[in-house]
């Protein structure tokens, strides 16, 4: 026998789960319902880890004061499942791993996501050796391992 399936229930997808910008960018943290599915009826509600920085609910929106005037979904697209969020001018300090959640009934579907945000004027040399980047290397590393390799040339630095 073949299993039913609930023709209003959905899964929460993301396009890329690590994203990353530099100081001042404005960045989308992508997430969307599938199938493609009106979102305007559900509540919508995003994380900074166990922070709700966000929420959508019944066409109200109410978002952290550090965020103010920062954080937005774009509206004309949640008909169509589009639950992204836009994050304006981000900090160094919003880097961290943020959680799209999107409840429905009875139905709560989450997803993960991490932001990496780099310091635009960021390079680093180290007494003209091969240890250098520029900002497309910051792009093409991964973030945490990045941090660990600079936190470790400036030890390196200040204890040479």
């Amino acid at each position: 026998m073949a299993e039913s399936r609930d023709h209003n229930q959905f899964k929460l997808i993301t396009t890329e789960r690590n994203i990353r910008g530099d100081v001042g960018d404005d960045v989308t943290l992508p997430c969307h319902l599938s199938p493609e599915t009106s979102a305007v009826t559900m509540t919508i509600r995003w994380f900074r880890r166990t922070e709700c920085i966000y929420l959508y609910k019944n066409g109200q929106v109410t978002e952290r004061s550090y965020y103010e005037d920062r954080l937005s979904l774009i509206t004309q697209e949640m008909e169509r499942g589009n639950v992204s969020l836009r994050m304006k001018n981000i900090k160094e300090s919003d880097s961290e791993d943020y959680i799209c959640q999107v409840i429905h009934g009875e139905q709560k579907e989450e997803v993960a996501l991490c932001l990496d945000v780099i310091r635009g004027d960021m390079l680093v040399a180290w007494r003209g050796s091969e240890i250098s980047s520029s900002r497309s290397m910051l792009r093409d590393s991964g973030g945490s391992r990045w941090r660990f390799l600079c936190e470790l040339i400036f030890i390196c630095l200040v204890v040479y």
